[in-house]
């Protein structure tokens, strides 16, 4: 190294507190302290009672004037002391529901009824209401409920042949289809008409048919 290394040592500069160098307490407030001095110099305004009072006991609902009592006797008015007395029902009433709200005014939320938003409202609730059917009229302003077409009927010709084994032509019904069905078996069959069994071949004709159109779904 061409010079001598020269060490100086960081942070001299630092000021440490000595010891017992404590900050003093901050001063309270003169007109917190000159309050209590003047509590303290009250007497109670219990009758009879010449003790210190530095307990405040309020005189009305109001709150803003008060009776200064010691300690035993502001206990003693504090628990018989009625903030509603005097108060009728709508009086409570009105205070019960001022407190909801810290007795604060307040402002309703609400649009008008002739407001921007109000009209757009009522105009969404027409369109709304006009979507939705309404098949019996119970609701004004609604439309009807549309008839849904029956679907088209596909026949073939097995179907055909079915219902011409019923007596029936393509038009009819299931409801139709079901009750020939049933006054056919009534007739056909050996238990309906005295055990005549002539007519076992026309019942098993009728009973084929019908399976063919319910397997369908006609009947």
């Amino acid at each position: 190294m061409s010079r001598k290394f020269d060490y100086q040592p960081r942070f001299l500069d630092i000021r440490v507190k000595p010891p017992g160098g404590e900050e003093k307490a901050a001063p309270r407030p003169k007109s917190t302290a000159k309050a209590k001095s003047n509590a303290a110099e009250k007497t109670c305004e219990h009758t009879g009672c010449d003790r210190p009072a530095p307990c405040r006991a309020p005189k009305s609902r109001e709150l803003n004037d008060f009776y200064w009592f010691c300690a035993s006797h502001a206990a003693e008015y504090n628990r018989s002391w009625n903030f509603f007395q005097g108060m009728d029902d709508q009086d409570f009433k009105s205070f019960s529901e001022s407190a909801r709200t810290g007795h604060r005014p307040t402002w309703s939320m609400q649009a008008d009824s002739h407001s921007r938003e109000a009209q757009t409202a009522r105009q969404k609730a027409a369109v709304d209401a006009a979507k939705v059917e309404d098949p019996f009229a119970l609701f004004p302003g609604r439309r009807p409920r549309r008839a849904r077409p029956e679907p088209e009927r596909r026949l073939n010709q097995v179907h055909m042949t079915a219902l011409e084994e019923l007596a029936l032509d393509e038009n009819a019904d299931s409801r139709t289809i079901r009750l020939r069905y049933a006054e056919l078996i009534k007739r056909f069959h050996p238990d309906s008409n005295g055990g005549d069994r002539s007519a076992e071949a026309k019942l098993n004709k009728v009973i084929k048919a019908y399976q063919v159109l319910k397997t369908a779904g006609l009947a």
